[in-house]
């Protein structure tokens, strides 16, 4: 009585597992697609990192607001 006893919770222990197992990968796998990597660049003034798209001014020189643009731009001699 007592190996049978052992024997079913045993079965039972290891087909709880595999379900689990099986939810997991199901989940893993469920159609989500890896999102795209954000090109990102450094505001020339304060340093900040944003988004290329957000940026403000050219490939050579970019910030993150018309501010700072401004701002360095009153630096230059």
């Amino acid at each position: 009585m007592g190996i049978k006893l052992f024997i079913a919770l045993a079965a039972a222990f290891l087909i709880y597992h595999l379900v689990q197992l099986i939810k997991r990968g199901a989940n893993k796998t469920s159609g989500q697609e890896p999102k795209a990597a954000v090109d990102t660049v450094q505001c020339r003034h304060c340093g900040v990192y944003l988004p290329r798209s957000e940026a403000v001014g050219s490939d050579d020189e970019l910030y993150c607001s018309s501010q700072h643009l401004e701002a360095h731009k009153e630096k230059r001699p």
